[in-house]
């Protein structure tokens, strides 16, 4: 039988469930006790229950023992960690306000109000992207600010992006939002108020010639210095494109660089190396497919690469 990712020999010195935790205070007689009188066995068929919405809620209403199992922190971990991978209960719009729309049927249905943020009078809103339970929108007009929006807990603390970025010159075309929480036992998506950073990837309008970026790291409140880059043309822009918005695709990261593909007279993979503070521009493969002005690209993310 598969057995919990950290069974009761770990090593780390630390044991399953904290020795004040009321599960440690149940003691049952070996001779007397049925097999599922047995927290530790409870615990894991618990443990193998389907990771929806109404999952846990549903087992706490059983009983008192039941609910004491599911509401206790240590199981609540090892449940994250047991699935590893959440279902999707829905997604946000990228154009506009973020508006939430379910994705799973009842009762794991989760209501659109329930995660849908309200705007305030005269915001324009852009959703920029979510990660580690947490959004990333950028308000854009009449003045540029970002919110990190937690749509569980309804939190969203307000950012300033840098004075350069508020700019007639320059428009913002996405961002990214990074957990940055290193607290042991920490797991992404439960990241209701660590620690964060943002990054921001911006060019000026109208000649797209350059791109820029910049990280906001929370612990210090502060934003990096604006590093930038030339932006790579394989083609050049009629006076039609020039009003266009260029065309990126969803934040990847990998390590700690975000990843971007940028297409608008021609096409590159930018990367924002976090560490390093650098925009690293990849351009794509020579015979990738081009209609009109623009070459498109997309990227994706590879668990492992075999070269034959």
């Amino acid at each position: 039988m598969e057995i919990h990712p950290w069974p009761r020999g770990r090593t780390d010195g630390a044991s399953k469930r904290s020795s004040t935790s009321p599960m440690s205070r149940r003691r049952t007689s070996p001779s007397s006790a049925l097999p599922m009188d047995d927290d530790d066995l409870l615990w894991e068929i618990l443990l193998r229950l389907p990771p929806k919405p109404s999952t846990l809620p549903r087992v706490s209403l059983v009983c008192k023992r039941s609910r004491r199992l599911v509401a206790d922190a240590a199981f609540l971990r090892y449940f994250r960690t047991y699935h590893r991978r959440a279902p999707i209960i829905g997604f946000f719009s990228t154009f506009g306000s973020p508006v939430f729309t379910p994705a799973l049927d009842p009762p794991d249905r989760i209501p659109v109000d329930r995660f849908s943020l309200r705007l305030e009078e005269g915001d324009h809103y852009q959703f920029l992207g979510c990660r580690h339970g947490r959004a990333l929108i950028l308000n854009k007009w009449p003045r540029h600010f970002l919110l990190v929006w937690n749509p569980v807990t309804g939190d969203h603390p307000r950012v300033d992006v840098p004075p350069e970025f508020n700019s007639d010159k320059i428009v913002i075309l996405t961002g990214a939002l990074i957990c940055t929480a290193g607290d042991q036992g920490h797991a992404h998506g439960d990241c209701h108020s660590g620690s964060f950073q943002a990054a921001l990837l911006a060019t000026d309008i109208r000649k797209h010639t350059q791109l820029f970026a910049s990280v906001y790291t929370s612990e210090t409140g502060k934003w990096s210095e604006i590093v930038s880059a030339p932006f790579i043309r394989t083609n050049e822009l009629s006076p039609a494109m020039r009003t266009f918005q260029p065309v990126i695709t969803p934040t990847i990261l990998i390590g700690n660089s975000v990843y971007w593909s940028y297409a608008l007279g021609g096409a590159c993979i930018v990367e924002f190396d976090l560490d390093r503070q650098k925009i690293v521009l990849t351009e794509p493969p020579p015979d990738a497919s081009a209609h009109n002005d623009t070459v498109f690209t997309q990227l994706c993310r590879l668990k492992k690469v075999a070269l034959a």
